[in-house]
């Protein structure tokens, strides 16, 4: 809604102090000097939109085991928090192993967009294949 106001009002999308923040230690660096704010937060979405996923099945692998709704309904919420309090205990902030550090494309791990972006979606396909692995011996057990 906020951005439907600033386009009618013609004011720009992004505050100035926030794009050279996020210039000076982000991913994506290109796409802020660009002023292509749109196409950032979509990359920025997209990133997180990976995590998402792995969290979502992980929700539909404990949905085999838990036949209550609402709690499978939460196993995202808990798993983001068990392994974000996790990684927080073994690792630094801005280490390769931290999920904030993978999935959010303010911290640039590697110097290299590509690069952000590929270890941010190969974490996320091996813990969904994993899991899908794991959900297909479960059902193939129930079968």
């Amino acid at each position: 809604m906020e951005w439907s106001i600033l386009c009618s009002l013609h004011m720009p999308w992004a505050d100035v102090q926030i794009c050279k923040e996020l210039a000076a230690s982000g991913g994506y660096v290109w796409l802020i000097k660009e002023k292509r704010y749109v196409l950032w937060l979509v990359s920025y979405g997209l990133q997180w939109g990976m995590l998402a996923g792995s969290l979502s099945q992980a929700a539909a692998f404990a949905s085999l085991y838990i036949t209550n709704r609402l709690l499978v309904l939460s196993v995202p919420v808990f798993c983001y928090q068990a392994i974000t309090e996790f990684s927080a205990k073994l690792t630094e902030k801005n280490s390769m192993w931290s999920i904030q550090s993978v999935f959010d494309a303010r911290y640039q791990m590697f110097g290299d967009d590509r690069k952000m972006f590929l270890w941010a979606l190969g974490l996320s396909l091996c813990t969904t294949m994993a899991l899908c692995g794991i959900s297909y011996i479960r059902l193939k057990k129930r079968i």
